[in-house]
């Protein structure tokens, strides 16, 4: 289960809906809920940064799986 929820991607505004979905996210709004409580804005680039390192390194190990699985 998960929340519902809508990101203005470009805004960065997040609107929680209250309700509870089947399946799972695929991204953390973790960041946009940081804005939103005013974290200083040093930090939040800081977790941006590390946030794209994980995902580029969470990509190369989907590849690396795929390429095993075939």
């Amino acid at each position: 289960m998960k929340m519902s929820c809508e990101t203005d991607e470009t805004t960065g505004d997040v609107k929680f809906l209250y309700k509870f979905e089947k399946g799972y996210t695929t991204k953390s709004e973790g960041i946009y809920v940081a804005k939103m409580a005013l974290i200083p804005k040093e930090i939040l680039k800081r977790a941006e940064q590390q946030s794209d390192i994980f995902k580029k390194k969470l990509k190369q190990l989907e590849q690396k799986v795929i390429k095993k699985t075939k």
